[in-house]
């Protein structure tokens, strides 16, 4: 695929989508490789469409004030909130909104933990986070040669991981060609009923 192709994935079961942009992705992934071999994260901040069912992530940011990582995990406490960061969501209060949370899991397949979870729920129910479902996206497998990426989203006590329909990481194991076109389909005619 086209490196200017963003990465998009769908939640059929929310009758929404998640855009990634392609300079977006590489740095998360420049973030990644740069702590490895630790897990990295940080805070993804983007736009909603106007009709509310496109969440488009534009500014990912690596965690720097009291974020603490090891190999196997990595922790920032969800009050403390980067200056940069404060200084643009208060800058671009209407165009700019909190999208959620994004972490390494290096070597590892990009699938929450338990405590990942656990940080969804919170942020979720959290009065201090402009989003009740919050985003979390993960990268894991070998950062250097084939990252894989994977996008989950918290919504009303259930998490969903996305289906990526477009971009160069490798698609949700499990799904066959006909089925990733079934759940298209459904996804375009949830659109449709919408419009």
């Amino acid at each position: 695929m086209p490196r200017d192709q963003p990465y998009v994935w769908l939640f059929p079961e929310r009758g929404c989508k998640v855009v990634l942009s392609v300079s977006s992705f590489e740095a998360v992934l420049s973030s990644a490789r740069a702590a490895l071999p630790n897990e990295t994260g940080g805070t993804l901040v983007g736009k909603y469409s106007d009709e509310g069912c496109t969440a488009t992530i534009t500014h990912p940011y690596q965690a720097r004030k009291g974020a603490h990582a090891g190999r196997n995990w990595f922790f920032r406490p969800s009050d403390d909130v980067d200056p940069t960061l404060r200084d643009l969501l208060n800058k671009k209060r209407d165009a700019l909104h909190y999208l959620g949370e994004w972490h390494s899991h290096p070597g590892a397949k990009p699938l929450p933990s338990v405590r990942d979870i656990r940080t969804l729920q919170g942020l979720a129910h959290s009065p201090d986070v402009a989003s009740d479902t919050p985003l979390l996206l993960i990268l894991g497998g070998n950062l250097n040669r084939l990252p894989q990426v994977a996008c989950f989203m918290f919504a009303e006590g259930i998490y969903y991981r996305g289906i990526l329909a477009s971009g160069k990481a490798e698609r949700s194991p499990g799904l066959t060609g006909r089925l990733l076109r079934q759940i298209r389909h459904i996804f375009s005619l949830r659109t449709d009923e919408t419009a």
